[in-house]
Formats: C-alpha cells, sequence, structure tokens
C-alpha cells in the first residue's frame, strides 16, 4: 500500500486483484460495492453545489481525483437499477464530463443509465427527464447534423417529463440544453424562447447560477443572429451576474463572447483583454474547447496588429487543443 504525494493510498494493480477475489470469497462484496456507490452518489450530489460557484475549480479536481472510482459506482448503480443514486450523481458528472470534453464518454455511461429505468413507471420518471436532458447536451457537444438533431429530441422529450415532474432548477437546466441545441442548429427564435422562459423561471426563484447562464444563452443567440448591439449588454449582464457567484466558466463564456463583438467590430483594442481575460479563465478550469477559442481570438487580433509571428503560435495552440477534443472542423469553420 503506497501513500501518494496528494495524501491519498494506492495499491499494485495484483493486489487490488487479490483483494477483491478475497472479498468475493468472503460474501460481504455486493454490501461492499452497494456502500461504494452510496457513498460516490453522495459525493457527486455534494459536488455540483461547488461546480455552481466559487469552488468549481477546487470541484473539478476534486472529481478527477475519483473519477474511476464514480464511475465504476456508477456501473454498480446501472447494473442494480438504483435510481435515487443515477439522480443524485448524472447532473455532476454530465457537467465535469462537459468540463473535461469527455461528452462522447458520457453518452455511453448515460445510454447505459437510461437503458435501466422502466419508462412507464411513475416513480422514475423524474430521473429518466433529468438523463434524457443531459444526454441531449452530451449529443449536441458533438456538433454533427445527427447528432443535433437528436440532442434536441431528446431534450424536449426529458423536458416534457420535466414539466410535469421535475424541479425548477432541472427545468431551467433542461431549457439551457434546449437553446444550445436549437442555435446550433440555427433555429435562433425557438433557442431565444427556451433562453427567456430559462431566465424568468431562475429570476423567479432567484437562482443567480441560472439566471447567468440563461443571459449567455439569450445573448450569444443575439450575437450568433449578427445583432451584436442587442447581446453586447445581455452579455455584460451575465458576466456581472456570473462574478457575483464566481461561476468562472460562465464569465470565461462571456468574456469571449465579448470579444467576438468587439473582432467582428473591429475594436481590437478593446477584443485584446476580454480575449485574454477569456483564456485565462479557460485555463484556470482546464477547459480545452474554451482555450482553443480564446488562442483564436487571439490570433486574430495578431493578425490585425501585424504580428505574424505571434499570431502562429496562438494558431498552433488553437489547433492543438482542439485537435486533442476532436473539433477541428469547428477551427475551419471559425477560419
Amino acid at each position: 500500500l503506497l501513500r501518494t504525494k496528494e495524501g491519498r493510498y494506492d495499491v499494485h494493480e495484483l493486489l487490488r486483484q487479490y483483494g477483491e477475489e478475497q472479498l468475493e470469497k468472503s460474501g460481504l462484496a455486493a454490501m461492499i460495492r452497494d456502500a461504494h456507490s452510496a457513498y460516490f452518489a453522495d459525493f457527486m450530489q455534494e459536488r455540483w453545489q461547488d461546480l455552481k460557484g466559487r469552488r468549481l475549480v477546487d470541484g473539478l479536481k476534486d472529481i478527477d481525483a475519483d473519477f474511476d472510482n464514480v464511475q465504476t459506482a456508477w456501473g454498480h448503480m446501472v447494473d442494480g437499477r438504483k435510481v435515487d443514486e443515477l439522480h443524485k450523481a448524472c447532473v455532476s458528472l454530465w457537467f465535469y464530463s462537459d468540463m473535461r470534453d469527455i461528452s462522447r464518454e458520457a453518452i455511453t455511461l448515460f445510454d447505459q443509465a437510461l437503458a435501466c429505468i422502466p419508462p412507464d413507471d411513475d416513480r422514475y420518471q423524474r430521473t429518466l427527464g433529468l438523463l434524457l436532458t443531459r444526454q441531449g447536451w452530451n449529443y449536441d457537444t458533438q456538433a454533427t447534423p445527427e447528432l443535433l438533431k437528436k440532442g434536441k429530441s431528446t431534450t424536449l422529450e426529458g423536458l416534457a417529463i420535466l414539466r410535469r415532474f421535475g424541479s425548477r432548477e432541472e427545468i431551467i437546466l433542461a431549457l439551457e440544453s434546449l437553446s444550445h441545441a436549437t442555435e446550433l442548429l440555427g433555429q435562433l427564435d425557438e433557442a431565444r424562447r427556451a433562453s427567456a422562459e430559462s431566465l424568468q423561471i431562475a429570476r423567479e426563484t432567484n437562482d443567480v447560477w441560472g439566471i447567468g447562464h440563461a443571459l449567455y444563452w439569450l445573448g450569444d443567440g443575439f450575437l450568433t443572429g449578427g445583432d451584436w448591439a442587442t447581446a453586447r449588454p445581455i452579455l455584460e449582464e451575465c458576466y456581472r451576474c456570473s462574478s457575483q457567484i464566481g461561476d468562472v466558466w460562465m464569465m470565461a463564456c462571456c468574456a469571449g463572447a465579448l470579444a467576438d463583438i468587439a473582432i467582428r467590430e473591429q475594436d481590437y483594442q478593446k477584443a485584446l483583454p476580454l480575449a485574454l481575460e477569456c483564456l485565462r479563465l479557460f485555463e484556470a478550469i482546464n477547459k480545452r474547447w474554451g482555450v482553443s477559442q480564446a488562442t483564436l481570438a487571439l490570433m486574430f487580433i495578431a493578425l490585425h496588429e501585424g504580428n505574424i509571428q505571434e499570431a502562429k503560435g496562438h494558431f498552433r495552440r488553437s489547433l492543438q487543443s482542439s485537435f486533442d477534443i476532436g473539433t477541428i472542423p469547428d477551427i475551419v469553420d471559425r477560419i
């Protein structure tokens, strides 16, 4: 048994296998696996509050350290049809997978969970709706026409269930997924309606995290549609709102969107600090997709200023980050 520099314990794989065999022989294996999955269901549920605010970075690192355990526990939840535990764990698992750019892997995990839930049992409808809307987002991140359509239909199916059985926070999450899917599909009016409804619910419940996210998707929808004048104040409000609770993820997204507006308006003096802030925040949470987008913006700014070598450096870094997560076409589209 070894103690790592992080204060955790590690054991050689052969010894781990031997221990597992002895546990099976003892007749206690099922009880231990039940306790393990229950512990990590609670662990992931507790991390959600961290991931929504100032402990975002620490929360992600906590899950990093135990992600193998989380995946093992998830498998046991699925095998045992432990629906309550899946409900506890699924939002943090979805968000973590998105932050770590492993949504392809998350699609498999969520498919496993969805397959174990009886579709016609009202006791499990809330969990079914929540899993469907998180899976819809997972599909959207792959950004292919087929999976975008599947992401939208999956989200709509889950949203219909959550309107009957879900909490208001879960409905906000579902509407955010719908905004995400419809914007990527170019259905901007539908995206704005979803964002506006999400914003209304978040304001009624004083959900500052939800307000920030709804504002972002509302503003980004106007930006995508070319209405920069309408987008800017909405995104600025989003940045202020997200800053109040330390939501680094949304602060980074807003800074990037505002930098994008400034670049489109050829106001490179305003764009530079915004793009640098965007990069700093995405680096803080180790979000490779965000690093790719921020360095691409810095490339455009450097090109305008005639700094060719600097632009090449930003482009190489953007390309590498995109290559690492399989989003090269996104880079090509931006250029």
